[in-house]
């Protein structure tokens, strides 16, 4: 089913956010983005690495730091759960896989593309780093901003902070609140 269920479905996502960030969200402008938005830009995407990321991050529902943690032994198809351990909470968690996920993960895992991948042979993650055995947080953001920049109309600053950065709508965090 496309459309599964997880507890982050349900889980209030402006809980540490300033007053000014939290307005913001209030507004709706950075709640998620639709399925159909997801999936224009997984379609969007160079790389079948760049397609397992965004997938992943909107199928499993997790954060980029949960992401870059999930181990190998960690994906279990025929059992279609991802365990994973949250490096925010210390709580681990078993996430049911769709079909959709399960068919990218088995094209990753099962037919070469990850060892296609630089430092595939040395790692124990599931999706390995350009410059070392684990990918890390700041290229699974520049995953998403790449490709969100692709389709049009959907990527945008919705506000710059007071120290100038600008907070754009798509996010590694967008992909949480819809499942792929």
């Amino acid at each position: 089913d496309s459309n599964i269920v997880t507890p982050v479905q349900n889980a209030d996502i402006d809980i540490n956010l300033k007053e000014s960030e939290r307005e913001k969200h209030e507004h709706g402008e950075r709640k998620g983005i639709s399925v159909e938005e997801m999936e224009q830009i997984i379609a969007e995407a160079d790389s079948m690495k760049d397609q397992i990321v965004l997938k992943c991050l909107g199928g499993l529902g997790c954060r980029p730091s949960d992401l870059k943690d999930i181990r190998l032994q960690d994906v279990d198809l025929k059992r279609e759960r991802v365990k994973i351990r949250s490096t925010k909470t210390t709580n681990t968690r078993e996430i049911p896989i769709s079909e959709s996920l399960k068919d990218y993960l088995n094209l990753w895992l099962n037919h070469g593309y990850r060892d296609g991948c630089y430092y595939a042979n040395e790692s124990e993650y599931l999706i390995p780093g350009e410059r070392g055995e684990q990918l890390g947080d700041r290229a699974i953001s520049r995953v998403v901003e790449r490709n969100a920049e692709k389709v049009e109309g959907i990527q945008r600053v919705i506000y710059e902070s007071s120290d100038g950065r600008e907070h754009k709508r798509v996010t590694p965090y967008s992909f949480r609140v819809g499942y792929i």
